[in-house]
């Protein structure tokens, strides 16, 4: 891989250099999504909304994440759902079920995925699912930072498109440091 220098200057150190021509971090100052490929990007954006479909919302399925089931209750408010499934309710069949036939889904744990015994990532796991849009954290992040995102985030998404929620909910974040917000990422449809 060749190497290039991009800005190149001794009298100005390269914190001074990013301050400037970069003023706050990338989420703030512009709405962002991702996509593993233009490929699969191209594929998400195919697939029908299901607007008209209920939601479903899930939380601590293992009952060892301090606030997810808070977490999952505010969501769930938010998105018309009166009683989210947490602890022994989140079965596999539940979360399947759920991925099938609500149009949206919200799942607020650690997981790990197979597909046809390969073990993948969730997130690849879901997009090949089916799944249009992701929000996921890149690191784990401390339960009661990713409610407290997710809950402004979830309020935002119901009024604009999705990077957009998700740069007003890390703005709401900001005077928390970057590792309570800076984690969350879109993957997929941004509409």
């Amino acid at each position: 891989m060749p190497r290039v220098t991009l800005y190149r200057r001794r009298t100005t150190s390269a914190r001074a250099v990013l301050s400037v021509a970069c003023p706050g971090p990338l989420g703030h100052r512009n709405s962002v999504c991702y996509a593993p490929s233009l490929a699969v990007l191209l594929h998400t954006l195919g697939r029908p909304r299901k607007p008209d479909r209920p939601a479903a919302v899930f939380g601590d399925p293992r009952d060892n994440l301090l606030w997810a089931v808070e977490g999952a209750r505010a969501v769930a408010g938010s998105l018309g759902v009166s009683v989210p499934a947490t602890g022994a309710a989140v079965t596999r069949e539940a979360v399947l079920a759920a991925l099938r036939d609500a149009g949206t889904v919200r799942l607020a744990g650690h997981a790990r995925a197979s597909i046809d015994d390969e073990a993948v990532g969730l997130v690849r796991a879901l997009l090949h699912g089916g799944a249009r849009t992701l929000l996921t954290s890149q690191w784990r992040v401390r339960d009661d930072s990713a409610r407290n995102l997710l809950t402004v985030f979830h309020r935002y998404d119901t009024t604009m498109p999705r990077a957009d929620a998700l740069r007003q909910a890390m703005r709401t974040a900001a005077g928390e440091h970057f590792y309570h917000w800076g984690g969350f990422v879109l993957v997929g449809d941004w509409r």
